[in-house]
C-alpha cells in the first residue's frame, strides 16, 4: 500500500523532524519545574537520589490554563521521551541506557489534546541498570535526566527540554 502525501505535509513533517534532530543534540539546561507561558506550563518530577539497580519514576505534565483545548502535534506518536545522560567526566553528554529510558516510537504524526484547565500527565518507569537483557547497574556518579519534548513549541510558545541531575549511590 503506498501513502502519499500533500507536498505542504510532507515539508512540515520533514521540517518537525530535522528540527527534532538537530534539537536533541544541543545541550540546553532548562529548570525542571518549566516555565509557565501563555497560560501553558511543563514540568518535571525525579527524585535526587537513587541506589544501584533501584527503580524509580519520572513524572512529566502538561498543564493547561487556557479557557481552550491545546492540541499539540508531534512527528510520531510520543509527547515526550526521557533520557539519561553522563553529568561530569570524559563521557560528559554521552546518552546513558537507564532500563526504560530507551522508548520507541510509531512514525505516524500524532495530536495530542489538552483539555482546557487539565493536565496531561506521563510518568515513566526508570531502573539504575542498564537497559541491556543482562540485568547490569549502572555505575554510580551523577547524571543527568532530560524530558525531551517532541515538539519545539506550542501556539508559537517555545518548549524546551527538562533537565534534573540524579546522584546514583552504592
Amino acid at each position: 500500500m503506498q501513502v502519499s502525501l500533500p507536498i505542504k505535509e510532507l515539508s512540515f513533517t520533514l521540517a518537525l523532524t530535522l528540527s527534532a534532530v538537530l534539537l536533541s543534540g544541543c545541550e540546553v539546561f532548562s529548570p525542571s519545574s518549566g516555565d509557565s507561558q501563555a497560560g501553558l506550563y511543563h514540568q518535571m518530577e525525579a527524585p535526587d537520589e537513587v541506589q544501584i539497580g533501584e527503580s524509580f519514576e519520572v513524572i512529566y505534565s502538561l498543564t493547561n490554563h487556557t479557557p481552550e483545548n491545546v492540541e499539540v502535534t508531534t512527528p510520531h506518536s510520543c509527547l515526550v521521551l526521557p533520557a539519561v545522560y553522563e553529568f561530569s567526566g570524559s563521557d560528559k553528554g554521552e546518552r546513558v541506557p537507564f532500563r526504560g529510558s530507551m522508548m520507541g516510537c510509531l512514525t505516524v504524526v500524532t495530536t495530542h489534546t489538552i483539555p482546557a484547565g487539565d493536565s496531561l500527565e506521563l510518568t515513566f518507569e526508570i531502573e539504575a541498570k542498564f537497559g541491556s537483557s543482562k540485568d547490569e547497574p549502572v555505575d554510580p556518579g551523577t547524571y543527568v535526566i532530560r524530558i525531551e519534548p517532541e515538539f519545539h513549541e506550542i501556539r508559537g510558545i517555545p518548549f524546551q527540554s527538562l533537565e534534573k541531575k540524579l546522584t546514583v549511590t552504592e
